[in-house]
Order: structure tokens, then C-alpha cells, then sequence
């Protein structure tokens, strides 16, 4: 059976004179020439740069409306709430099925159950209450 291993352990071998046998290595250089994420900080401004361009597809898709008809608003909360749905159920009180949603906001079920498919097909995330959905594309 192999011995435990004990990190705290010092040898009373060692010379006390010499240096302490520490090697500090650039775990991040390494990284960074093999291609991996480091844990340098990152640049803010492209950070910022990056959210920007995702909130801007995110708002184009919940605006993406015929603002001419009467239930432009209408249809604009109804891709939001679908959108919120879609990300994450527990967004509202309860996590409710979209069915259960629909109801409560007064719409029917298909109205949002299409905008939620769109949601998904649209950027490729899914919920845990679209598993049974049996006419869903892959998303």
C-alpha cells in the first residue's frame, strides 16, 4: 500500500543554509502559448465591446415587429416574456410552463409557444421545459 503524502512535510535532510526549494513557474505563458484561457485580466473595453454586440442582436430580435400595426407593443412583450422564458423559467415567480405563462399574460399558448421556438432556433438555447416539445428542430 502506498504511503499517505503529506504537503506540510519538510525533510530533516535539508540544509537549513540553503535556498528554500520553491520554483515558481508562468503557468500563464503557458497557457497562453498553447492557446488556453489565462487568468490575466482581460481588456474591459473589448468586454464591453462584446456585450454591446449581444445586447444589439438580443434587442433586434425583440424588436424585429411590423411597428405599423395596431399591437406592435403587444407583440414586443410577448417576444420579451417568450425570450425571458426561453433563457431561464425561473425568471418568473413559480418557474411556470409557457402554457401556464401564456394564461396569466391573457395570450394563447401558440403565441408565445412561436416565439419561443424562434428564440431557440434563433440563438441556439433551450429550457428544461422544451424537452417534450416534440416539433422542435435541434437547436
Amino acid at each position: 500500500m502506498k504511503p499517505e503524502f503529506h504537503d506540510e512535510y519538510i525533510s530533516p535532510d535539508i540544509d537549513p543554509l540553503s535556498k528554500p526549494m520553491v520554483e515558481h513557474f508562468d503557468w500563464n505563458e503557458l497557457a497562453r502559448r498553447l492557446g488556453e484561457p489565462t487568468e490575466e485580466p482581460a481588456d474591459q473595453d473589448e468586454i464591453d465591446r462584446k456585450v454591446a454586440i449581444v445586447m444589439r442582436t438580443i434587442m433586434q430580435f425583440i424588436l424585429q415587429v411590423d411597428f405599423n400595426r395596431d399591437d406592435a407593443a403587444i407583440s414586443i412583450g410577448r417576444r420579451c416574456v417568450a425570450f425571458a422564458w426561453v433563457l431561464n423559467p425561473d425568471l418568473f415567480a413559480g418557474s411556470p410552463s409557457l402554457t401556464t405563462l401564456a394564461k396569466k399574460l391573457g395570450c394563447t399558448p401558440g403565441s408565445l409557444a412561436s416565439v419561443s421556438g424562434a428564440t431557440t432556433r434563433r440563438f441556439g438555447i433551450r429550457n428544461r421545459g422544451q424537452s417534450h416539445a416534440w416539433n422542435r428542430r435541434a437547436a
